[in-house]
Order: structure tokens, then C-alpha cells, then sequence
């Protein structure tokens, strides 16, 4: 009897570079494919063409030529957050992401993809499969604060890395027999020097935790050993070119 195996991507931006390592280390062996942020980017364009060297070439196109417009998350005044609901509208990213997924829809995917997103309505995941692609992947790629939410299912949508850092129930929704968890290393920070710095550590936290339990469910899991901040994205050859490195001696169970 065939095994049906999914992946779960991350959330993590820049530290995505790390799916597209593993998805190179493992091959085209993957039937269900999910992802929250950034795992959503990589997972879409892996369901949509079944193609690692592809994902990769796509993705890092991307970063290169929006690295500037992708920079400004960096240096972004941190007192205009304390004003109002978001730093960035959702065009950045729109047109960060057209040109990856253009019209395509669901339907056009050689996988079965589930894009995480997180329904601020019902404070609760929502997992995408129809529609179209951009939508999805641009909703759950808004950074809660950084980015104005997405409308999608009639309810406004943000990062689906929020309860889902990396979706493995997801995947086995969606009939994954076999998930494999792609995820990192989330270090905990104990100290905070003012009351920002604790808003930060604490949801550090909280995602710790909310990812411990969600990996328990993964049949495999490999975590990739990146500490960069999430917008480092100059830095995303760097991460790749390690994790492919660290990957070289992992058994995989296939």
C-alpha cells in the first residue's frame, strides 16, 4: 500500500531559504505540502511545480531583486508601530509576490496544498485550498504589526505562523499518511531590558510551545540550525548554503 507524505514548512521568513535546502537534500517525494509565512511561499511554489531547482531559482530571484523594498522591515521607527494598526500596507507584499504566483489558482497545484493563514475574527488557523494562490500566500505572509491583514474566507487574515508555526495538523487534514516537519531552531531569550523587548520574549515563547506540541505530531522532523532575525534577508544565501551543509548527514526514512 503506497504511503501518502506530506511536508510541513515553517514560518520564519529569511530562515525559509532552509525548506528549499531540504527540498533539494530530499528530492520531489512529497504528495501533501503545507506551510505558515514564508513555508507558505516555498510550499506554494513547490505544489505548483513539483520542482526544487525551481522553488529555489523563484524564491531567490525574488529576494534579490526586492531585497531593498524587503529591507524596510528592518529599520521601520518602532514608536510608529504604537500609533497605528500596521507598519506596511499589503501592497508591499503583492508586489513582492505577484510575479512567483501571478493568477494561478489551487486548482493549478501538482500537489495538495494548504496555506496556513490565522483568522483574526475567530482568533483561531484557518487552512486555504481554494482559490487564488497570491491571496493565500500574502495573508498568511503578513507579520502581525508589520503588515495589514488580508481578507480571505470574509474574515481579515494575518500570518499563519501566529498558532501555526509549522502546520503538521494540517497536513494530515489534508491525508498525509507520513508528515515530515521542516522547522528551526527558535532559541529562548529569559532576559528583557524594557517592556518591548518583554512582549517579544514572551510570544517567543508561546511560540516555542505551540510548535513543541505541534511537532510531536510529525512522523520526522528536522530542524535547521538558523538564528538570523526573520528580515535578515540579505543574509539568505548564507542560510542556505549551512543548511545544506548541516543537511548532508541526515538519514531520511525513505
Amino acid at each position: 500500500m503506497s504511503v501518502t507524505k506530506g511536508i510541513a514548512f515553517a514560518a520564519g521568513g529569511v530562515k525559509g531559504a532552509t525548506h528549499i535546502a531540504f527540498l533539494e537534500r530530499s528530492g520531489d517525494v512529497f504528495d501533501v505540502v503545507t506551510g505558515s509565512s514564508i513555508g507558505a511561499v516555498v510550499g506554494g511554489l513547490y505544489a505548483l511545480y513539483g520542482e526544487p531547482a525551481l522553488v529555489k531559482d523563484i524564491t531567490f530571484s525574488l529576494m534579490k531583486k526586492h531585497f531593498e523594498d524587503l529591507k524596510k522591515t528592518e529599520s521601520e521607527n518602532t514608536w510608529r508601530g504604537l500609533f497605528q494598526r500596521s507598519l506596511f500596507k499589503a501592497d508591499l507584499l503583492f508586489s513582492v509576490l505577484k510575479e512567483a504566483f501571478g493568477r494561478k489558482k489551487f486548482s493549478d497545484c501538482k500537489k495538495t496544498l494548504g496555506v496556513v493563514v490565522f483568522d483574526t475574527e475567530n482568533m483561531d488557523s484557518l487552512l486555504v485550498t481554494e482559490g487564488f494562490l497570491i491571496d493565500a500566500v500574502v495573508a498568511s505572509s503578513s507579520v502581525p504589526g508589520y503588515f495589514e491583514p488580508i481578507w480571505i474566507g470574509g474574515t481579515p487574515s494575518l500570518d499563519g505562523g501566529v498558532l501555526a508555526p509549522t502546520p503538521v495538523s494540517q497536513a494530515r487534514e489534508l491525508g498525509a499518511d507520513f508528515v515530515v516537519a521542516s522547522a528551526f531552531n527558535r532559541e529562548r531569550k529569559d532576559g528583557f531590558k524594557n517592556h518591548f523587548e518583554m512582549f517579544f520574549v514572551m510570544d517567543r515563547w508561546k511560540e516555542i510551545l505551540l510548535e513543541r506540541e505541534e511537532l510531536s505530531k510529525a512522523d520526522f522532523v528536522v530542524i535547521h540550525d538558523v538564528n538570523e532575525p526573520w528580515n535578515a534577508f540579505d543574509k539568505y544565501e548564507e542560510i542556505y548554503r549551512k543548511a545544506l551543509k548541516n543537511l548532508r548527514g541526515v538519514i531520511l526514512p525513505w
